[in-house]
């Protein structure tokens, strides 16, 4: 690639992927087909002039997330890494992705239905946005019998 070349699609690259703009537009300013636009943003890809990372959250497994859905034919989906294996930890990494994805899920006059456990305590303590929705509870929880005196 000679060095005209090479500026063309850097600046081709930096329109589209820093600046924001639609090949279509990027075609209309130089004065060439999108097509033509495309095969350059192909090239600054294939001559390593462009570099695409991911940068998944440290807490979320994407991949497996996807495999989980198609499996299982899931809406949604998270598997969640813990970053070790006390109850304590996992609950709260657990309790931190349900938060989250209820902030996201749940809308105005949802009814959401939740059990108690320590897991949905730690979702609780997490929880720092909810659309106004109906609460329920699905089940109960025995609390512990108190111990009475034998005579």
């Amino acid at each position: 690639m000679g060095p005209d070349e090479l500026v063309r699609i850097s600046h081709v690259a930096r329109r589209h992927y820093l600046d924001g703009r639609t090949k279509i537009e990027i075609a209309d300013e130089l004065g060439v087909s999108r097509f033509k636009i495309a095969r350059m943003l192909e090239d600054a890809l294939g001559q390593g002039l462009v570099k695409i990372t991911i940068e998944a959250p440290d807490s979320l497994d994407l991949d497996l997330s996807m495999q989980l859905r198609a499996r299982f034919g899931l809406t949604r989906a998270l598997a969640v890494i813990t970053p070790g294996t006390t109850p304590e930890l996992i609950q709260d990494r657990l309790g931190r992705a349900a938060a989250d994805l209820l902030s996201e899920i749940v809308t105005d006059g949802d009814v959401l239905g939740l059990t108690a456990g320590r897991t949905l305590t730690a979702m609780a303590g997490h929880l720092h946005s909810l659309a106004t929705c109906e609460v329920v509870q699905l089940a109960g929880v025995a609390a512990p019998r108190p111990r009475t005196a034998s005579r």
